[in-house]
């Protein structure tokens, strides 16, 4: 099982720990969660992240209530926002807008 961390030593952003398990837990501010979608495939609900301060947007990949991977799109830093997810192209995968 995977845990995504925020991490000093990564500047603020939050990483993947594959050290631990346990469930998803949570992230202090300025991290918020912006979306949730299928991003994967594979029946599952994920989480989509984005620090307000830094832009950076991060997905935890879930498998019911667990955590079992996660990866960064990239960043959308401001005035840019997510301002929603859903199928738009209709591939059966979230997509971010």
């Amino acid at each position: 099982m995977l845990c995504l961390r925020e991490s000093l030593a990564d500047h603020g952003r939050l990483r993947v720990d594959r050290s631990s398990g346990g469930p998803p837990g949570s992230a202090a501010n300025p991290w918020a969660i912006v979306g949730q979608r299928d991003f994967s495939g594979d029946g599952y609900t994920d989480i989509l992240w984005r620090n307000g301060t830094s832009g950076q947007v991060v997905t935890w990949f879930l498998n019911g209530a667990t955590v079992i991977d996660g990866g960064s799109p990239g960043s959308a830093a401001g005035p840019w926002a997510v301002a929603g997810t859903g199928d738009f192209n209709g591939d059966g995968f979230g997509d971010i807008l």
